[in-house]
């Protein structure tokens, strides 16, 4: 109770269990965008001279599911066993550490890996492991392209990748990279 006379905002620990979430995109509206405008920044703002302080610690989601959906291609694509860990964030930290995993829910394959954030700059270091992919999902992307043939293909790799969500071209991947089958 102390740290709200001093406008900080502390969670120890948030867990969500069995979230599922979907994003559904129509032209090049997402269902959510109203959420996003709501929570936007006012840039004609100015910041107050003593800014509350919020921390964020401890976020966990247990065995979440997130779906996919678009009608123009059509595309519908969803993954499983979404498991989420990260210490969390503080206000005086530039730094975000999360752990995923999840497996596909079409299909087979699991993905496995971390990221680091600097929140202060956007540079990110991403390592993922990715098992047994099934690429069929990508059938639904060509599907009006071809009218006999389909894919079938199980993608592995082991990837590290530093970058900056502001430049695009700042990407560096290096790994091993296959497609099987």
């Amino acid at each position: 109770m102390l740290k709200l006379f001093a406008k900080t905002y502390d969670i120890t620990s948030l867990t969500i269990n069995k979230p599922t979430g979907y994003a559904i995109q129509k032209d090049l509206v997402f269902n959510f965008l109203d959420l996003i405008e709501k929570f936007k920044a006012d840039e004609k703002k100015k910041p107050r001279e003593e800014q509350v302080k919020f921390n964020l610690r401890n976020i966990t989601i247990k065995n979440g599911e997130f779906h996919y959906a678009e009608d123009q291609t059509p595309v519908a694509v969803f993954i499983k066993n979404v498991n989420i860990k990260s210490p969390g964030f503080r206000y005086n930290v530039d730094t975000m550490l999360v752990d995923f995993a999840f497996k596909s829910g079409i299909g087979s394959g699991e993905i496995l890996g971390n990221i680091n954030i600097n929140l202060r700059n956007q540079n990110f270091k991403l390592d993922v492991l990715v098992d047994t992919f099934d690429l069929e999902i990508i059938n639904q992307y060509t599907k009006d392209l071809t009218t006999n043939a389909t894919l079938s293909a199980f993608l592995d790799a082991d990837l590290k990748t530093t970058g900056n969500f502001n430049t695009k071209d700042s990407i560096a991947v290096s790994g091993n990279f296959a497609i099987s089958d």
